[in-house]
């Protein structure tokens, strides 16, 4: 894109959201924060604030041919060398209907946003079941694209290794589609 576009699209956005943050994928420097490449995985922590988009298999979102999945130690493992982060958790594994489990690891204890990316029809119903605390429930309006939701903030206690689920509990399980689960520390 052009860069009197993108800085035409920066402006709108810090306009109309000026919390927001923008993604270095907007270009031309433009960003906020460094974005790695989809299913990037660096070797050592970036300068400033950055993100990376990982997936649990070899595929980005759902194939069922692809059944190589990575094990939660080693996502843990190399989440676990940069302290403070943004971790979007690619399913690889949804079935229609189906309740998918995450595993987590969080450096700090606290309150952190969660988001679910999904379409679908309606107003489904998604459950977040932490292993501790309190679940959250959330509707909101489905589209036929994928989308990300933030449905509330979960609240480790402690750092180190959390669990959960997240399931459909209300709509049309073989119109809905789960994508990805992110968490993001609450500031």
């Amino acid at each position: 894109m052009p860069v009197k576009h993108v800085k035409a699209l920066a402006e709108l956005v810090r306009k109309k959201q000026p919390n927001a943050m923008l993604c270095s994928r907007i270009g031309h420097g433009m960003g906020d924060y460094l974005s790695l490449g989809d299913m990037e995985v660096p070797v050592r922590s970036q300068e400033g604030l950055w993100e990376t988009c990982d997936s649990t298999n070899d595929s980005w979102s759902y194939a069922w041919y692809d059944q190589n999945r990575k094990e939660p130690k080693e996502i843990i493992d190399w989440m676990g060398k940069f302290g403070e982060w943004k971790y979007l958790l690619q399913v690889g594994n949804w079935q229609p209907g189906g309740v998918v489990e995450w595993d987590v690891d969080v450096a700090k204890a606290g309150d952190y946003h969660v988001a679910l990316t999904y379409k679908g029809e309606g107003r489904p119903v998604w459950s977040v079941n932490p292993s501790e605390g309190v679940k959250i429930q959330n509707q909101q309006a489905a589209r036929h694209v994928y989308k990300s939701y933030r449905i509330g903030i979960i609240s480790f206690s402690k750092p180190g290794n959390h669990k959960g689920s997240v399931s459909l509990v209300e709509g049309d399980p073989a119109r809905s589609s789960l994508e990805a689960i992110t968490f993001t520390p609450a500031r």
